[in-house]
């Protein structure tokens, strides 16, 4: 088999091994990447209901307001038993709310007239209450607000503002005012935008009180009863009815009969909010654009196995959630308390200390939300008493709020770290969240990741999306340990088959330089033996002169001398592959080692026509080294055949063997000046079997045996053999150690 061969072979089992383990980790991986998207799927989930939970909390707080809160002045405790008149809780300045980013708090009567419980009745009444004029002229100035956002948004006309004669500022909510006060009061209102509270005829107050003041001695036996409501007004509704308007159905049947106030044109801002495509929704524009406008992938949930499951359990869950949250948010009626005609301080309490307390039942709707420009929200809700509508709601700053609500709890969740939130409104991309800290904007270009969850909230805050999208999904667990035993088992897998491949790539050179080995010993035994014979045949036949004879026996005498070094070899060799090489270690001096080699060497270096040039500093031939004399004379014996082989051209026919002794060793030296050795092949000549170039240009012959076996004497020696190339000729130097 050739080395092409065995390569071909070995690289297709390790295909057959590796491409199973392939796919396997792939779909491991798969496995751990769908069970990681999952839980951080399960994480958002959490989040969505964590912040829904949170608004859900905070509209239910408003929802618990009663409809008289949103005058400055309310009755505290039990209206039937208190006589306590206090200021309303969302009188308080600034603004507390549940809801983060409260600006204020405000109601709009039928009539559309504006009214927040941060202001007094009257200014002269600011002292009474505790206010100075620095925190009068604050509140003012945030009512002024309010009335802002609300008029840019037309929810509010402009011309309307209000004065402390107006029939909502004085009495509030559930006012017993006169149809004509009524009537008569937008004449009553201050036109322009100046938001400052009016100041009150003092004489037009006594007057007012004069005469109330017999009804107020009247005894009340029916004061907290329920008012009876006021007659039908068909015009109201057959007007609703005309205009085909969906507000008929969702108005209680009280609220056709009001007293001709036409609150449906008064307060069409409030009802367009709600409406498809109406103005202040598409006044809602982004930089993101509409979220279906956006190149967002959902190829997990698309691939996934049970995806079809997923859909069904979710669309399941967000329908029980919106049916409980329609449970929870019908509307709901109150006793509601109204000052009967109280306008400054001194009315509120006369009237209070009176029993002239008046308690209605109306009927509140649940908050709605709504975002209004590019800054501001919105949560209101209608109130019905009477046959009349009322708008009571608040106003929050957009910014704060998302920042307070969405945006901390998202980066406070381990989904910062993988992904991007994006806050979706009626379709419209609000506000993009960057999961990674260091970005601080996210272009629409950039919003093309894979969908995790895209969740809406519950009502009423219906219109609100939350979408995830993920930039970065970890590993899941164990996704490392799956990673690194791949890695260590294709690691393992390669080098074996690495080590395979040089084993049997070894083995194949091995079985061919046996081969060669064969060839060459063969050749080597058959030369010699066809000389000793040819010149046995001369003698014997009498054919050879008496001066040839002597010649001849020189030559039978080499031939044998280089079988048998030939056969000391392949011995030698034998014994070191079965392990049975035992070396005798004796002491002998240099000088006597020297004298040896020199007897040994003299003949064979001569009648190759060589000179054995031999060098031995005679201070040092009394130092001794411990060594086998037969392995040493083998070694030296390898060396110089070697140099005799591969400088037979040189033009320097001289062989040298110089013996130095350095520190603790002994160096011998055996120097040829033939062409020397490639530089490559210094290490490969010391192989068993290897032998210098090709056997198509190799001019010198050999077993290839040689130089193999006489490094492993020399190490089983206690020694070192090594080679270096010199100019010109290659040096063998042997290392022995010397004897103290």
């Amino acid at each position: 088999m050739s080395r092409r061969r065995l390569r071909w072979l070995l690289f297709g089992c390790w295909l057959l091994l590796v491409l199973p383990l392939l796919a396997l980790i792939w779909q491991t991986e798969r496995q751990i990447k769908w069970e990681a998207f999952h839980q951080y799927r399960a994480v958002a989930e959490d989040l969505v209901s964590r912040i829904d939970t949170q608004l859900q909390a905070d509209a239910l707080v408003e929802d618990a307001r009663s409809a008289s809160d949103y005058q400055f002045l309310v009755v505290g405790g039990d209206p039937a038993l208190s006589r306590l008149l206090q200021r309303s809780p969302l009188a308080a300045f600034p603004p507390q709310g549940a809801n983060a980013g409260v600006l204020g708090y405000f109601q709009v009567d039928a009539n559309g007239v504006f009214s927040t419980p941060l202001l007094p009745l009257s200014a002269e009444d600011g002292a009474a209450y505790g206010l100075n004029p620095a925190e009068l002229q604050q509140r003012g100035e945030r009512s002024r607000q309010l009335l802002s956002v609300l008029e840019s948004n037309e929810l509010v006309a402009k011309r309307t503002a209000f004065d402390a004669r107006s029939p909502s500022r004085e009495s509030g909510l559930g006012s017993a005012a006169s149809s004509a006060e009524r009537e008569a009061g937008p004449s009553e209102l201050v036109s322009g935008r100046d938001m400052s509270v009016a100041d009150r005829d003092l004489n037009a107050v006594a007057e007012d009180m004069t005469a109330r003041e017999p009804a107020r001695q009247a005894p009340m036996p029916q004061a907290l009863s329920p008012a009876p409501p006021p007659p039908a007004a068909p015009s109201v509704a057959a007007e609703q009815k005309q205009k085909g308007t969906t507000e008929e159905s969702a108005i209680p049947q009280q609220a056709v009969a009001g007293e001709g106030a036409d609150y449906l044109a008064n307060q069409r801002g409030f009802d367009e909010l709600q409406s498809a495509g109406g103005k202040l929704e598409r006044s809602q524009k982004s930089d993101y654009g509409r979220l279906d406008q956006l190149k967002l992938r959902q190829n997990y949930l698309e691939q996934s196995e049970d995806h079809d499951g997923l859909v069904e359990q979710r669309a399941k869950k967000i329908a029980d959630a919106l049916d409980v949250a329609k449970g929870e948010r019908s509307p709901r009626k109150e006793q509601v308390v109204a000052l009967d005609g109280a306008g400054a301080l001194d009315d509120a309490l006369s009237e209070l200390a009176s029993g002239r307390v008046r308690m209605f039942e109306g009927e509140l709707d649940p908050f709605e939300f709504s975002l209004l420009g590019d800054a501001h929200g919105m949560l209101y809700r209608r109130v019905w008493r009477d046959g009349q509508r009322w708008i009571q709601g608040l106003l929050f700053e957009r910014a704060a709020w998302m920042r307070a609500r969405i945006e901390q709890p998202f980066r406070a969740s381990p989904l910062a770290g993988m992904s991007d939130l994006l806050v979706v409104y009626r379709g419209e991309v609000l506000r993009a969240l960057p999961g990674e800290r260091e970005r601080s904007y996210v272009s629409a270009e950039q919003l093309q990741g894979e969908v995790l969850l895209q969740a809406r909230l519950s009502a009423p805050y219906a219109d609100l999306q939350l979408v995830w999208t993920i930039n970065d999904l970890p590993a899941g667990p164990g996704a490392q340990a799956v990673r690194g035993l791949g890695v260590v088992l294709l690691t393992v897998l390669s080098v074996v088959f690495w080590v395979l491949y040089r084993l049997g790539g070894r083995q194949i050179d091995l079985t061919r330089q046996q081969q060669d080995f064969v060839s060459a010993v063969s050749h080597e035994l058959k030369t010699p033996l066809t000389s000793i014979r040819m010149y046995g045949e001369l003698l014997l036949q009498g054919w050879a002169s008496e001066a040839k004879k002597q010649e001849y026996y020189g030559f039978i005498h080499e031939e044998s001398e280089r079988l048998s070094r030939l056969i000391g070899n392949v011995l030698q060799l034998a014994r070191m592959e079965r392990n049975e090489l035992q070396l005798k270690l004796e002491s002998r001096s240099l000088g006597t080692l020297v004298d040896l080699a020199r007897s040994k060497l003299a003949a064979q270096v001569e009648r190759s026509g060589f000179v054995l040039n031999i060098e031995l500093d005679p201070a040092m031939a009394e130092r001794l080294v411990e060594v086998d004399t037969d392995a040493w004379l083998q070694i030296l014996i390898n060396l110089v055949d070697n140099a005799l082989k591969f400088s037979l051209h040189a033009s320097t026919q001289q062989v040298d063997l110089q013996v130095l002794v350095q520190g603790e060793r002994v160096l011998m030296r055996v120097r040829d000046y033939g062409p020397g050795i490639p530089k490559d092949q210094l290490q490969k000549i010391f192989r068993l079997f290897y032998r210098v170039g090709s056997e198509l240009t190799r001019e010198a012959v050999g077993t290839g045996i040689g130089l193999a076996l006489a490094r492993q004497l020399a190490v089983a020696m206690r020694g070192e053999l090594d080679v270096r190339n010199r100019e010109p000729g290659a040096e063998f130097e042997l290392r022995l150690p010397l004897l103290t």
